[in-house]
């Protein structure tokens, strides 16, 4: 990787119309590594990284297991106590070559 980039991300969900304390919360970041330097980037990955809302990222590691995300054996337990979500939340790839088609 070339570069990378750690943004601050936020997740609410619940049901339409539920008040604030009736939600569930996630804090995290969006991590992006690139391959390269272009400008927008061609080359990446993206993952969505959760931790317990008010958690910070720092300091934590991690772990995609061979399988793909439903093979994680953490989970961060909702506040309701019956939820859980896992702590890479999502995974995204792009890749292209030169003229904007995508790469083999």
């Amino acid at each position: 990787m070339d570069a990378a980039s750690l943004v601050p991300w936020h997740e609410s969900s619940g049901n339409v119309g539920d008040p604030p304390e009736k939600q569930n919360h996630a804090d995290g970041a969006v991590l992006t590594l690139q391959h390269g330097h272009d400008l927008p980037p061609r080359n990446y990955f993206t993952l969505f990284l959760a931790v317990k809302q008010g958690e910070s990222v720092h300091g934590k590691t991690f772990i995609v297991p061979a399988g793909g995300l439903f093979k994680q054996t953490d989970k961060i337990m909702a506040k309701d106590g019956k939820q859980w979500f896992y702590p890479v939340a999502g995974v995204q790839a792009n890749s292209e070559q030169p003229g904007g088609k995508a790469a083999d």
